[in-house]
């Protein structure tokens, strides 16, 4: 995390080149940061043996969120030996080891440390409560506008099909606004998953602020976040490529298979068939949910690392190695966790529905579940983005030692 990005509270500091998440750093090697400066999101740690930034040498350790002392401080071992364990103390220390993860620093929503599941979920819930304005507030607005337009397009085909709402209307009446709705929440839906998409980044960097204990603003938000609007967009729509092109391809297998047992003529073709599409089906679920779990930690890297669509695709696959069965488990809650609500909210939407007369149901029902829709969207858009963001942190600090680099840009802050 660069010390670059605007520190939201200290006036005087705009975004500027430098300023707004961008990576002044780019071409030089793994480790080579700038003295003063701390490494981003994406920038490894210097390596062992390596000269450490300025202000800080091994086998020091300052207290979190003051400078670093300028005056000699005890030595926890010499320069070019092993550092100590991660939880433990120096040599010649007359104390025990202390177990890992005891007194972490917690600068903001969860402790820097590798992260349980109901730390991420606590701290997703966290990051809600400690920057209600973007979390909460630019999630409704978006939602909002996106439910404006939803209900516009509802309203003009609604209002189309009023006069075919008659038992006695005609086939060819009722197919005809049939196409023009499926038309109409095509467009719709469209602008509703491109807008979500960029919320769900915005919402990314916010947590990743959160963590260090800032609260960014809208127009800081923006400002490191609009370099890779687009480049987000890419990557969904490089996903949902692959997503078609996987179905398609099982889509071709199974009707292969079908046509191989219709053509085959045998007594037992038809239960064949249903035996095969059974197995095809939960072949397609197994592998969509791999590739979800797999691929799911792109827009994280994407965002956060400033990279570009397809390293943020590797660098994904990358991540999720060996962390397959936790990221799905934690993904898996978190999901449940939202259906569970939006159920519980919806539930005032059947009930009035249930209570009013038959010929008002249609319009009221319409108004009322779209109106719902956007305070449970509002609501669950920026849980999941902050336990993606988080399950992405916690990866790193497992994998990476990014727990160590993020305590130095909360010191530096």
């Amino acid at each position: 995390m660069s010390t670059n990005e605007p520190v939201p509270g200290e006036p005087g500091r705009e975004a500027g080149p430098e300023r707004d998440g961008g990576m002044p750093w780019v071409g030089q090697g793994p480790g080579s940061v700038p003295s003063g400066q701390q490494p981003q999101y994406g920038q490894p740690a210097p390596q062992y043996g390596q000269q450490p930034p300025a202000g800080q040498q091994y086998g020091q350790y300052g207290q979190y969120g003051q400078q670093q002392p300028t005056g000699p401080q005890p030595p926890m071992g010499q320069y070019g030996q092993p550092a100590p364990r991660y939880g433990q103390y120096g040599a010649g220390m007359p104390y025990a080891p202390v177990p890992q993860g005891y007194g972490a620093a917690q600068p903001g929503i969860v402790p820097l440390r590798p992260l349980n599941v109901g730390e991420i979920l606590d701290g997703a819930f966290r990051s809600i409560r400690a920057n209600p304005k973007v979390m909460f507030g630019l999630s409704l607005l978006v939602m909002g506008v996106l439910a404006v337009i939803e209900a516009v397009v509802l309203a003009i085909f609604l209002d189309e099909a009023m006069p075919l709402l008659d038992p006695t209307a005609s086939p060819e009446a009722l197919a005809t606004v049939g196409v023009g709705s499926m038309l109409g929440y095509l467009t719709a839906s469209l602008a509703i998953s491109f807008a979500s998409v960029v919320l769900t980044g915005l919402l990314i960097i916010s947590v990743s602020q959160s963590v260090l204990g800032r609260v960014i603003s809208v127009q800081e938000l923006w400002a490191q976040a609009k370099s890779q609007v687009w480049r987000l967009i890419g990557l969904t729509l490089l996903l949902g490529l692959i997503s078609i092109a996987v179905a398609a391809v099982l889509t071709l297998v199974l009707a292969l298979l079908i046509g191989g047992a219709i053509a085959s003529g045998t007594d037992g073709s038809a239960g064949l068939m249903v035996v095969l599409a059974l197995l095809l089906m939960l072949a397609a679920a197994v592998l969509a949910v791999f590739l979800s779990v797999r691929l799911g930690l792109a827009a994280p890297a994407l965002m956060l690392e400033k990279t570009g669509v397809l390293t943020s695709i590797k660098r994904s696959w990358s991540l999720t190695s060996r962390n397959f069965w936790r990221i799905f488990g934690v993904l898996a809650l978190a999901v449940i966790i939202v259906a569970v609500l939006s159920s519980i909210l919806m539930i005032p939407v059947a009930i009035i529905t249930a209570l009013m007369p038959t010929s008002a149901v249609s319009g009221a029902a319409l108004l009322v579940s779209t109106v719902l829709s956007v305070l449970i969207s509002a609501l669950t858009t920026p849980f999941l983005s902050a336990v993606l963001a988080l399950v992405y942190i916690d990866v790193r600090m497992r994998k990476e030692g990014l727990d160590v680099e993020l305590a130095r840009a909360a010191g530096a802050a």
